[in-house]
């Protein structure tokens, strides 16, 4: 893993860019603080700091979940900010994070090593219309078990329909936030979920991106159970989706009624007439038309969000 760092190359632009202190056209260095939550990460966070020091950024703000491990004494030797988390789980260590940011753009990256430096500034170029850019993991999907993918695939799609977005990777343990914005969100997660909390307002009072970066392979213990994770992040997908657009949720939970009722409804016609049994089509019929109405519901919500961002 140590190669990774040791094979960055930093071509003559990016030396001028580094001068100059420019990230991106009209963003410097000086706007973006790059936030790392870690909890016992001895063994990759020497690394990942020297990633991120070696592409010029210089704002580095550890946050802290009360490792038992030397990674505090591995931070301290690199001259960087560390501040003890309050609160639980990777919410608890970004509201402790948003106290201490003074600048108008952070980075939120993982202390594990499993995202490089050299993709942030990848980031900046869609942040000046949008509340929220994900890094998402497209290079390097092999480094993610086939368990969490198919996790990944149900929340982002469960994600999609709900909030009318289009995103790829809304787990991404890599994104970049407008300050402002990310003080503003009413945090009520706790633990990995934190990403589709904050996905989910960006795409509600604003706008929401994703740009392709690197995924590279884990160093350390994986913090994430996929079971008991993913389930909390469904979870909270349905909770703050059914607080933002109640209408939207609940027409989805009408539309899956749609094939029970079509089972119910077709069940009365394999059987035999004298046996035919009036309830079940009733029901079916009944199941049918609350899906139908779910599916008109649901598109006419979407078609007036979208009025009503093109009119803010």
């Amino acid at each position: 893993m140590s190669e990774r760092v040791s094979k960055i190359e930093i071509d003559s632009e990016d030396y001028r860019e580094m001068e100059f202190g420019i990230i991106s056209p009209g963003i410097s260095f000086d706007d973006v603080t790059i936030v790392i939550p870690t909890l016992n990460e001895e063994e990759a966070i020497s690394l990942v700091l020297k990633d991120i020091q070696t592409q010029g950024y210089s704002n580095i703000l550890i946050i802290d979940g009360f490792s038992t491990d030397s990674t505090i004494e591995i931070v301290k030797q690199h001259r960087v900010k560390v501040v003890e988390q309050k609160g639980n789980g990777k919410t608890g260590a970004i509201v402790t994070a948003l106290d201490y940011i003074k600048t108008p753009y952070f980075v939120l990256i993982d202390g594990d090593h499993t995202y490089g430096a050299n993709d942030i500034e990848n980031l900046f170029y869609y942040i000046d219309n949008n509340k929220e850019v994900i890094g998402s993991r497209i290079k390097g999907r092999e480094n993610i078990s086939k368990v969490n993918r198919f996790g990944n695939w149900l929340i982002n799609k469960s994600f999609n329909l709900i909030f009318g977005t289009n995103l790829k990777d809304v787990c991404s343990g890599m994104y970049l936030l407008n300050t402002d914005f990310a003080k503003s969100i009413p945090f009520r997660t706790e633990g990995f979920d934190v990403e589709v909390e904050i996905a989910a307002y960006a795409s509600y009072f604003g706008s929401i991106a994703e740009t392709p970066i690197n995924f590279y392979e884990r160093i350390g213990t994986q913090k994430l159970h996929p079971l008991r994770d993913g389930f909390q992040i469904v979870n909270s997908i349905l909770s703050i989706g059914f607080s933002l657009y109640p209408s939207r949720v609940l027409s989805l939970l009408a539309i899956l009624l749609f094939l029970p009722g079509i089972i119910l409804l077709s069940y009365p016609f394999f059987i035999s007439l004298f046996s035919f049994q009036l309830s079940s089509l009733l029901l079916g019929l009944i199941m049918i038309v609350i899906a139908i109405q779910g599916v008109t519901l649901y598109f006419v919500d979407i078609k007036i969000k979208n009025a009503y961002k093109k009119l803010i």
